[in-house]
């Protein structure tokens, strides 16, 4: 396995899934709100629209799809073969988008979007 070249992938895989969502939040914050724990998400549900859902979903999918193509075409080019390598590439690679989503995503934003979120401004969940 190429460790220098699965630290990238991991790290490149993190921006693009970090950019998206981020841009993602910024286009329509209260569709994101059915992402926050339950308080928020009751606090915000009257102003929650269906298309701003919808828009978050068409944003979301596609992305695990290119995260997945991305994985597979670089796993192609950096000849990694047989079962267990081609697994244990993707986990680690996907550990990077996961710990970057839980520091920046889950940690750093939600403080910062609570201006986004109409209705959960006030809410004790943010606390």
């Amino acid at each position: 396995m190429n460790w220098p070249r699965i630290i990238l992938d991991g790290l490149s895989m993190s921006l693009l899934f970090n950019a998206v969502v981020g841009l993602g939040f910024l286009l329509v914050p209260q569709a994101y709100s059915t992402m926050f724990p339950k308080e928020i998400k009751e606090a915000a549900a009257p102003y929650v629209e269906r298309k701003d859902v919808r828009v978050m979903h068409w944003i979301i999918y596609p992305l695990y799809l290119v995260l997945v193509l991305y994985w597979a075409v670089s796993a192609c080019f950096a000849g990694t073969r047989g079962f267990w390598p081609l697994f244990w590439t993707g986990y680690i690679e996907m550990t990077f988008v996961s710990i970057s989503d839980f520091l920046i995503l889950d940690c750093w934003l939600p403080p910062k979007a609570k201006p986004f979120i109409k209705g959960a401004e006030h809410c004790r969940a943010w606390e």
